[in-house]
């Protein structure tokens, strides 16, 4: 039943460290200025200057009664279509979620406000993941003999499954959770299960 638990904590602990390793960020629209016509803020500098990605949102905030946003096509944005959009939102606090990558168009129904936004693809979890350090070598006492030599190399096992790559990629990351483990199976009543996993290790 202990070993269960701990198999159970263990496995939640792994599946909260990958879906947080990938942080969407949500970013406002016009930082201070918000979603409003102003002679002083450039919206396209703006947006140069953010990192989008998939699953990012973009947030507008503006007064409801003097303006909105559309999301337009490019034909649509380079004419400063009015009339057509793709999507529309006026609530004056709308939250745009960035489900896909490539170029989105933006502007308000009231002329004066646009800009467009590069959304590049999320970041898989191998990319972000630092890369395990090389296990040393242990040196050879001059008494000993030297190893034979190499037998031919066996054929290349097929590639491990998928779950055993999220494994290794999250390898580093399971020392550091470690103690923080240690610490809540003893507050589960498991630490006896823990000091038998240490003595057969």
């Amino acid at each position: 039943m202990k070993i269960t638990r701990v198999r159970a904590f263990l496995m939640a602990s792994f599946t909260l460290a990958a879906v947080s390793s990938i942080r969407a960020e949500t970013f406002t629209v016009g930082d201070a200025i918000n979603w409003t016509v102003n002679p002083t803020f450039n919206y396209t500098d703006w947006a140069k200057n953010t990192s989008a990605k998939v699953g990012d949102s973009l947030e507008f905030t503006y007064n409801a009664e003097r303006h909105d946003v559309r999301r337009v096509t490019e034909e649509e944005y380079d004419a400063c279509d009015l009339v057509n959009y793709l999507e529309a939102w006026t609530s004056g606090a709308d939250t745009v979620l960035l489900n896909s990558s490539g170029t989105w168009y933006f502007l308000c129904s009231k002329p004066g406000q646009k800009f467009s936004i590069d959304v590049a693809p999320a970041v898989p979890l191998a990319a972000n993941s630092p890369t395990p350090a090389p296990i040393p070598s242990l040196s050879r006492s001059p008494s000993q003999s030297p190893p034979p030599p190499p037998s031919p190399s066996p054929p290349s096992p097929p590639p491990a499954p998928s779950h055993l790559l999220h494994l290794q990629v999250m390898h580093p990351l399971f020392f550091l959770l470690w103690q923080d483990c240690l610490f809540l199976l003893q507050l589960l009543g498991a630490s006896s299960v823990v000091l038998n996993l240490d003595r057969t290790a």
